[in-house]
Parts: C-alpha cells; structure tokens; sequence
C-alpha cells in the first residue's frame, strides 16, 4: 500500500473523528465529501473531476448496501456535497431549481445528526428533508477509503504515483 496516501488518509479519517468528537457533524460532513472528492479524483485518468467520478467512486468502494443504510440515494449525496462545500447549505442549485416537480423525482436536502444527540432521524425527515446519521456515513466512508487503498495496492500504476506526488502532506520544515 502506498504509504503516503495511507498516511494522508489517516490524518484525514482523524479529523473526521476530531470533528464528531468535538460536536461539529456539518465540518466532519465537509471533510468527508472533500475526501471522497480526492481519492475519486485518483481513481480516474483525467486529471479534471467531476460528478459522474464523485458517483462512480461511491457506486465502486462504498460497501454494498451503505446507501440504502444511509437511506438516500447517490444523487442526494452529489447534491449535499456541493451545498456544502460551496455554499455550507442545504441547498444546492439543483435543490432550489426542483420547486414545484413532483415529490419522488426530488433530491432532498440533507441534514446532519450526529448518533446520540436526538432522534431527529424520525422525528423531523420530510419529503424534501432527510437526516443524516453522521456516525453512519463517516463508517461507510472510512470502509470505503480501506476498499479503495486495498484495490489501488494491487497493481503499480505510473499515473496514479503521479498523482500522489501532487498531494499534500505535512512534513517538518528541517
């Protein structure tokens, strides 16, 4: 296993847990889709990303039935990506766009709760509203990072080293 990428995800999979820890479910949320973002971005050839690898990466690592765990669909997860990464809302453009279309064709708007706090799972999921289990999705996420550090181990690849080399990571000044 690359040990770079091993050890930047890692301290990624830390700060989620230091943010649930803490009480912050929207900034956990935020760091989880940016790392989603990240490794799908390494599983492709191009070097440009976008929603179709997000989904892909989810449909390849995510553990088979994580999504209907979770109870949303993958589109939803696109949709709460972008409100929140872009806009630290609810809302993204094509959630706003949807007024007036027919409730099952609809992305909800995705919430976060964090396990134990209250049962707004029940309580306050509406047909544009849907809460989400932060302990849930942060769970399946780090399975799914593990899937994909354990596939890309399998075989060398020139593109994907090239990759890593442009990633990130902390390191002593001395």
């Amino acid at each position: 296993m690359n040990e770079q990428l091993k050890e930047f995800q890692l301290e990624q999979w830390s700060a989620i847990c230091c943010l649930r820890k803490a009480g912050h479910p929207l900034q956990a949320a935020m760091l989880i889709y940016a790392s989603i973002d990240q490794l799908a971005w390494l599983a492709i050839e191009s070097s440009h990303h976008n929603h179709s690898h997000f989904k892909s990466w989810i449909n390849q690592y995510f553990p088979k039935g994580s999504i209907e765990k979770l109870g949303v669909t993958i589109d939803e997860l696109w949709e709460a990506r972008n409100a929140l990464l872009h806009m630290a809302t609810t809302e993204s453009r094509k959630v706003r766009e949807q007024n007036g279309k027919k409730p099952e064709s609809n992305i909800r708007k995705l919430c976060y709760y964090i396990a134990g706090q209250s049962d707004l799972s029940l309580k306050s999921t509406t047909n544009d509203t849907y809460f989400v289990n932060l302990s849930d999705l942060s769970d399946i996420f780090a399975a799914a990072a593990l899937n994909f550090l354990t596939d890309i181990n399998k075989t060398k690849n020139p593109r994907l080293e090239k990759k890593l080399a442009q990633i990130l990571v902390s390191q002593p000044l001395s």
